[in-house]
């Protein structure tokens, strides 16, 4: 494919796929250093990659944001990609809208996975891993830099890449000083929340016993990672345990994603369910204790710094949890020790490194 004169990208929804989607973004600059790149994304997307590349050029040169879930916003974006005259689309997404937004544009090249019935609006319709009709576990940053080999980029660099802004580094800096630590404080984090999933949350008493273990035991701060819809539960956890250094972030009223990328860069280790944050520090390159109750960490493997991965026990152990029902059952079957033994080899393979 020769290099085009205009591309657009779409770029994942979540945080997490838009983590992993990051050597792909930066396969397609340097496969093509010369193209005049769109990045079709939403506002918190655009804050979540705000300077990762660094001193290198960067992944794209202007965006185009996607408003909330409407037609009349989804063809706005079809219209603003047909006046630039785009010339090829690429769609790190598997939604049939983003398909449709693209052949509306008129880009006579699409490129994209078949999937959500889509096939038909691309021109290079990459196909999914199947066996029959069940998709096969395939690491979704190797899932999205197919797409970037296929339009012939070099494809073999699969690590995450984040940059933490100085305005990040401000807020941690006021955080710190409004719960009353020093900067250099060693800071354990323990982000428990899951977007909409939540069958991928701890228990919340299993995360009050280890952040005491680690702030008593371990001599450690830790810091209750949050969003807006977690702010409740990380406050609730702090209040209950009650110890000088355990503190929740939802003490300051804003929550910006500038902030949590300072957070957990600075962290010492990092203790997550699957979702944003875990994904986040690995690609800032944080040693990461990843918890699995309801997923299969083989669909989100990363490549950065090794993760620790805990997940229910089998066998001898399993028999010996008590059992547990509902939506939560694969997480409330974690403890507390597989957690804190999994932090101890994260922080010992940290300092080893």
């Amino acid at each position: 494919m020769q290099s085009p004169i205009r591309m657009a990208i779409f770029l994942p929804t979540w945080v997490g796929d838009c983590c992993m989607a990051t050597p792909t973004l930066r396969a397609i600059r340097r496969g093509f250093p010369r193209a005049q790149i769109t990045a079709v994304m939403r506002p918190v997307i655009a804050d979540l990659l705000d300077q990762a590349w660094g001193e290198a050029p960067a992944w794209y040169d202007e965006m185009v944001m996607v408003p909330k879930k409407t037609l009349r916003g989804r063809l706005a974006v079809a219209q603003q990609l047909r006046q630039q005259q785009i010339d090829v689309g690429v769609l790190l997404t598997n939604s049939l809208w983003s398909a449709a937004a693209v052949r509306i544009s008129g880009a006579p090249a699409r490129i994209g996975y078949a999937r959500d019935g889509r096939g038909w609006l691309l021109t290079s319709a990459l196909r999914p891993l199947k066996v029959g009709r069940v998709y096969q576990p395939v690491p979704h940053i190797d899932y999205l830099l197919a797409i970037a080999e296929h339009m012939g980029c070099p494809a073999s660099d699969r690590r995450m890449q984040l940059a933490v802004t100085d305005d990040g580094w401000t807020l941690r800096r006021r955080l710190l000083a409004r719960i009353g630590w020093d900067e250099s404080a060693a800071v354990a984090v323990i982000n428990n929340g899951a977007a909409t999933q939540p069958d991928r949350i701890w228990p919340e008493e299993r995360v009050r016993r280890l952040a005491l273990d680690l702030a008593e035991q371990r001599g450690l701060h830790v810091l209750l990672h949050c969003g807006p819809a977690d702010r409740e539960s990380a406050n609730r956890i702090a209040a209950q345990i009650h110890h000088p250094r355990v503190a929740s972030m939802g003490l300051v009223e804003e929550l910006p994603i500038a902030l949590s990328k300072a957070v957990l860069a600075s962290a010492r280790v990092v203790i997550s369910t699957d979702s944003g944050p875990r994904h986040i520090a690995a690609a800032l390159d944080r040693p990461v204790v990843a918890l699995f109750g309801a997923t299969g960490a083989e669909w989100t493997r990363t490549y950065n710094v090794p993760e620790q991965i805990v997940t229910p026990p089998s066998g001898d152990e399993a028999i010996a949890m008590p059992r547990a029902a509902g939506p939560r059952a694969g997480m409330a079957r974690i403890s507390v020790e597989q957690v804190l033994a999994a932090v101890d080899q994260a922080m010992a393979s940290a300092a080893a490194a």
